[in-house]
């Protein structure tokens, strides 16, 4: 739903730093949510009671995106995502051959730096002067970056016993 408010404001409403934004937080949204779903399915297993809250502390204790992007990306596959992702053919061959600034070694740093610094420059520091291009650019990498988290997810889910 968020990427598709990122679509609309990128393609409609033209407004390129909401793009941005947007496109930001269905990646941070997405990886809240997983990390979440799959907290809560450790409990269900075991019959604890899901505690959300403590949930939530645990995600902000991540400190920055790419430490998250890091720490739930080991949560849900057991490694980081350049390991995942450097071990799936498809997907490494979408992350290098559409974007050349982001680097299968690199990937939660470049995440990071491509995506939610622009982000950070619209929310922080009001910079407005984002064309279509950086907006595009963004929503481009936050499609990667969904389409990385979900097959995460996948797999997580094509291991259960």
């Amino acid at each position: 739903m968020l990427l598709e408010k990122s679509r609309n404001e990128l393609l409609q409403e033209k407004d390129y730093p909401m793009a941005i934004v947007f496109a930001a937080m269905a990646v941070e949204s997405e990886l809240s949510r997983l990390y979440g779903k799959w907290k809560e399915i450790e409990c269900i297993m075991p019959g604890r009671e899901f505690n959300r809250e403590e949930c939530e502390t645990e995600l902000r204790s991540f400190i920055s995106i790419d430490r998250k992007i890091e720490g739930v990306s080991k949560f849900l596959v057991g490694s980081g995502i350049d390991d995942f992702v450097g071990s799936r053919p498809e997907l490494e061959e979408r992350a290098s051959k559409y974007f050349r600034s982001v680097r299968v070694g690199s990937l939660a740093s470049d995440f990071q730096k491509q995506l939610f610094w622009p982000r950070n420059s619209v929310l922080h520091w009001g910079d407005v002067k984002y064309s279509y291009d950086d907006a595009a650019k963004c929503f481009t990498f936050a499609e990667l970056g969904l389409h990385i988290f979900r097959a995460m997810d996948g797999h997580r889910r094509a291991t259960l016993p």
